[in-house]
Formats: structure tokens, sequence, C-alpha cells
């Protein structure tokens, strides 16, 4: 909250509280904030529930570098 950056990259897999939660939370608090899923699993049940929380997309962590880039920069334009 205090950082208010433009965008969030949110792993489905983390300690305290899923990536899902997570980002359903952030939407909710900070709604302009841009977030971009990550995780190892591709399965589209993880997928699915990513996007109903609110992210803008979703990048497998075995994607390429320019990928992930490519996503971020499309994220902030908008697209």
């Amino acid at each position: 909250r205090q950082l208010a950056p433009d965008l969030v990259l949110m792993d489905i897999s983390m300690p305290d509280m899923d990536g899902v939660e997570a980002t359903r939370i952030v939407k909710e608090e900070l709604p302009q904030v841009h977030v971009i899923g990550l995780s190892m699993f591709e399965d589209e049940q993880v997928i699915q529930a990513m996007i109903r929380s609110g992210v803008k997309s979703f990048v497998s962590k075995a994607a390429s570098t320019s990928e992930l880039l490519e996503t971020i920069y499309a994220a902030v334009r908008g697209k």
C-alpha cells in the first residue's frame, strides 16, 4: 500500500497466502495496479483462478525473460 506500485508480479505459491487471494486483495484495495500472475504451475485451473482474482495476464516461470518483459510492457501499456 505504501509503495503504490504500477505493477505487481504475483506468484501463485507463497507461504502465508496464495497468489489468488493476494491478487484479490490488491485489486480490491488498489484497482489501478496491474497484476501479472507468475507460476511454475501451468494447470488451466490455476490460471483461471488467477484470472478470476484479477490478474492482467499470466506467465509461466518457464517462459523466457523476453516473454516476461513483453508481458510487463503490454500490461503497463494497457494491452
